[in-house]
C-alpha cells in the first residue's frame, strides 16, 4: 500500500511540474480595448492597460477608418499593407526609427509601455518574447528591440513626456533579437531575450533605445508614394513593425548562486523516517533556510540552517503524508528547488 501511495504522489507531482508560470504582461495580445479607433490620434489610448509615446498605432478587425478608399487601421488590410494577427483580432504597431531629413524626426522613435501585473523579484531571471512583422510598404528593417524596466511610476512621465529624447541615452536592461534582420513582410517573427531583475520593477517600456547614428538598420525597399498623397515620397522612409503577443515570464529554473553552484547541485534533500535529511554543503559564510510548500503553494514548514556543512536531520512534526515542494533559500534567493514525498510510516 505504501508503494501505491508513493506512485500516486509522483504522478501528482509530475502534473505540478507542468504548470506554466504566469505571463506578467497585461492584455498581451491587445484584444481588450475601450472603442475602435476613429483616427490615428487614438493610438494606444484605447487599448486596455497600454499607452504609448510618439503615436504608436492600434490595429483591430473592428477598425474601418477609410481615407481615399483605403482602410487605414484595419485588419488584415491597412494603409501600410496589412497583416493577419498572430493571434486574436488585434495588434499594435510602432516606429523604431525614421530616415526623414528634418530636425523634428532626429532620433525619433515610438514606444509602448504598460504596468506589469506584479513587481519583479530581485536577482530573478525573466524571459521575454513577442512577435513582429514588418509593414509591407516601409523601406527599412532592424534586427533588435529594447525593453526598459523601471520601478518609479513618475519616471515614465518625466522621460517620455518631458524629455523623450533621453530614451536614446538609456541603457535598457533587455535586448530582444530575432534570427538576423527582421525583414519578413509576410510572416510573424519571434524576438526574445532574458535578463536578471534588480527587483521592484513595475513598468515596462518597449521600443528602440539607440540613437540614429548607432541604429542597426537594413534597406529592404517598399512603396514609393504615400496612399494619402501621390506626391509624398517620404512616408515610408522609416522602419515600422506590427507587434503581437508580448510575454514576460519568470524562469524558475534559474538559481543565482555564483561559484558555489556545483556544491549546491550536489546537496541532497530527501525524506526519511518523518524527517528531512540534508547531505552536502551549503554556503560557507551565509545562513540558509529550508521551506516546504504544499501542492497549493502554501508554506507549511520552515527551518533556519547554519552555514557550512548541511548534514542535517530535520524532524517534520505535524506534517501529514503528501507531496511537497521544497526550497533552499539563501539571502532571500532560492538556490535549490525540488520535491519530497512524505509517507505515513
Amino acid at each position: 500500500m505504501r508503494t501505491f501511495y508513493a506512485i500516486v504522489f509522483v504522478f501528482i507531482l509530475l502534473g505540478l511540474d507542468c504548470r506554466a508560470q504566469p505571463n506578467l504582461i497585461p492584455n498581451p495580445s491587445f484584444e481588450d480595448y475601450d472603442n475602435c479607433s476613429s483616427t490615428f490620434a487614438d493610438g494606444l489610448g484605447l487599448v486596455y492597460q497600454w499607452q504609448s509615446w510618439g503615436s504608436a498605432d492600434y490595429y483591430n478587425t473592428c477598425n474601418f477608418i477609410f481615407y481615399s478608399g483605403i482602410t487605414v487601421l484595419g485588419v488584415p488590410h491597412s494603409f501600410a499593407g496589412g497583416q493577419e494577427p498572430h493571434t486574436g483580432d488585434a495588434y499594435i504597431a510602432l516606429v523604431p526609427f525614421v530616415n526623414y531629413d528634418d530636425s523634428f524626426h532626429f532620433n525619433y522613435s515610438e514606444y509602448a509601455y504598460t504596468r506589469l501585473d506584479t513587481f519583479l523579484k530581485p536577482n530573478h531571471k525573466y524571459d521575454m518574447k513577442f512577435y513582429v512583422s514588418l509593414a509591407d510598404s516601409v523601406w527599412y528593417a532592424t534586427s533588435q528591440f529594447g525593453a526598459y524596466f523601471m520601478s518609479d511610476t513618475n519616471e515614465i512621465y518625466d522621460i517620455l513626456y518631458n524629455t523623450p529624447h533621453q530614451m536614446k541615452e538609456i541603457n535598457p536592461q533587455l535586448t530582444l533579437i530575432g534570427d538576423g534582420y527582421l525583414t519578413s513582410k509576410d510572416k510573424w517573427m519571434e524576438v526574445k531575450g532574458s535578463f536578471i531583475a534588480q527587483g521592484g520593477e513595475k513598468i515596462m517600456v518597449l521600443g528602440n533605445f539607440r540613437s540614429d547614428s548607432l541604429m542597426d538598420s537594413l534597406f529592404v525597399g517598399g512603396s514609393v508614394i504615400s496612399p494619402f498623397d501621390s506626391t509624398d515620397t517620404t512616408l515610408f522612409k522609416q522602419c515600422y513593425y506590427y507587434l503581437d503577443d508580448v510575454s514576460l515570464i519568470e524562469d524558475t529554473s534559474y538559481h543565482p548562486i555564483g561559484i558555489e553552484e556545483e556544491q549546491l547541485r550536489l546537496l541532497q534533500v530527501r525524506y526519511s523516517q518523518n524527517a528531512l535529511e540534508l547531505n552536502g554543503v551549503l554556503f560557507q559564510n551565509k545562513s540558509s533556510r529550508v521551506l516546504l510548500y504544499n501542492t497549493e503553494g502554501k508554506e507549511v514548514f520552515s527551518k533556519n540552517l547554519e552555514a557550512g556543512c548541511a548534514n542535517r536531520h530535520i524532524p517534520l512534526n505535524g506534517i501529514t503524508a503528501n507531496v511537497y515542494l521544497y526550497a533552499i533559500e539563501t539571502g532571500g534567493n532560492v538556490v535549490k528547488r525540488g520535491k519530497v514525498v512524505v509517507l505515513n510510516e
